[in-house]
């Protein structure tokens, strides 16, 4: 199960994308790079708006920072795994 949700392959692809975005000016840029990155498009308000509420409200567990777990949740989305 390579590509599972905690597989230390996702979570080190996770860090990466999180970390290659972590320079942008401001969070909602960070969003919008993020999702660029990760599935080729901006995100829709609602999207950015719910990604900026997860970043500033989950708790960081010490393995994986807010960034990197929302990195982690795109990089799993059908979206990014499955392509029309």
């Amino acid at each position: 199960a390579l590509f599972t949700m905690n597989s230390p392959f996702v979570v080190e692809q996770a860090k990466q994308l999180a970390a290659r975005v972590a320079g942008e000016a401001d969070d909602a840029a960070r969003v919008t790079a993020l999702y660029r990155h990760a599935l080729s498009r901006d995100p829709e308000s609602d999207e950015r708006e719910a990604a900026l509420s997860f970043v500033k409200s989950v708790r960081h567990d010490g393995q994986l920072t807010n960034w990197d777990k929302l990195a982690q949740v795109l990089l799993l989305t059908n979206e990014f795994v499955f392509v029309d």
